[in-house]
């Protein structure tokens, strides 16, 4: 609100267009912010199929790490297919 009253004291047009502005800079934020998270979250459930390969061979219990790498999955389809365009 200090930002508005300070650049567009006389404009109420400039005002909306920062207020928008400022909206869209949160919203891609939490968009990349999502992204990342897909990535961190897909990358250990990676990790954790590989680890529990390699400690426990042959047992069904190692799928345990599709979890996090279909977790991970949703949010990158998500930010990439669903998420509102700007």
């Amino acid at each position: 609100m200090k930002k508005i009253a300070e650049f567009h004291a006389g404009n109420p047009d400039g005002a909306a267009h920062l207020i928008r502005e400022l909206e869209k800079g949160e919203a891609r934020k939490r968009i990349e912010g999502l992204k990342l998270g897909g990535l961190i979250t897909s990358a250990v459930g990676l990790g954790l199929l590989v680890f529990l390969r390699t400690m426990v061979p042959n047992s069904p219990g190692n799928l345990i790490g599709l979890i996090p790498v279909l977790v991970g999955a949703a949010f990158l389809v998500y930010c990439f297919f669903l998420a509102p365009k700007e």
